[in-house]
C-alpha cells in the first residue's frame, strides 16, 4: 500500500474542524496529523512536521493571523508545501488574493463535502483544485486588470514605453542612459513620469503591469 497523504487542519471553529477531521479520516489514503484553532500555533508545528497538505481556513478569528497571511509565512519557509484555502466567505477578490498569496487551491465551505477528498488528491498530484465559482472570479478579475493595464499603458509616450521595455532586463538607469544615448537624470525623469501615469510606485510594479499586458 502506498504512503498515505498527510494533512494538517487550521480551522478556528471546533465543530467545523471536527466535521473535516471525521470526513478525512474515512479516507484510507489520508492521515490527519494535526488540528489547530489558529494560524500562530500552526506555523511552528506545521513547519516541523511538513504534511503533504495544509487545509487552512481564511478567517481565523478577529485580530488573529488569517489564512492568507499564514500561507505567505509558511510558503516563505517551505515554498513547496501544498496549502489549500477554505472559506465560508463569498468575497469577490478573495480567490485572486489566495492565488497571489501562494495558495495551491481554493475551496468554498458551501461546496459538497464529498468533493473535498478528490480535491485534496488532485492537489497532492500537482493540480490546482478550485471551486468553479472561485475560478470564474479569478478569470474575471485577471481580465479586468489586463484591460486596465492596456488603458494605462496607452498614456505612455513612445520613449517611456521603450525605456520600460528595456528595463525588463534588469539594467541600471546608468546602463539605460548609455543604451539610449541620454543622461541618467533624463532616464530617471522618464521612469518617474511613466510611474505616475501608470499609478505605480516603483519599477517592480511597473514591470508587473507590463507583464500583465504582455507589452512587447
Amino acid at each position: 500500500m502506498s504512503a498515505r497523504i498527510t494533512i494538517s487542519l487550521v480551522e478556528d471553529h471546533e465543530d467545523t474542524r471536527e466535521v473535516l477531521r471525521r470526513s478525512l479520516a474515512r479516507q484510507p489514503d489520508f492521515a490527519v496529523l494535526d488540528e489547530f484553532a489558529d494560524a500562530e500555533s500552526a506555523l511552528s508545528r506545521v513547519s516541523a512536521r511538513l504534511p503533504h497538505i495544509v487545509l487552512v481556513d481564511w478567517h481565523l478569528g478577529e485580530g488573529r493571523m488569517d489564512g492568507l497571511e499564514f500561507i505567505r509565512c509558511i510558503k516563505a519557509l517551505h515554498p513547496g508545501l501544498c496549502c489549500l484555502l477554505i472559506t465560508a466567505y463569498d468575497l469577490e477578490h478573495l480567490p485572486i488574493e489566495a492565488v497571489r498569496s501562494g495558495a495551491d487551491g481554493f475551496i468554498y465551505k458551501s461546496d459538497s463535502l464529498a468533493s473535498l477528498p478528490r480535491r485534496i488528491r488532485a492537489a497532492h498530484a500537482g493540480e490546482f483544485p478550485f471551486s468553479p465559482r472561485a475560478a470564474g472570479k479569478v478569470v474575471s478579475i485577471v481580465r479586468e486588470e489586463a484591460a486596465a493595464a492596456r488603458v494605462a499603458l496607452k498614456k505612455l509616450t513612445a520613449r517611456e514605453r521603450e525605456i520600460l521595455l528595456f528595463m525588463r532586463g534588469g539594467p541600471t538607469e546608468k546602463q539605460a542612459a548609455a543604451h539610449f544615448g541620454l543622461s541618467a537624470k533624463t532616464i530617471h525623469n522618464h521612469l518617474n513620469s511613466a510611474h505616475g501615469k501608470l499609478g505605480v510606485h516603483n519599477r517592480a510594479e511597473a514591470l508587473a503591469l507590463l507583464r500583465g499586458d504582455r507589452m512587447g
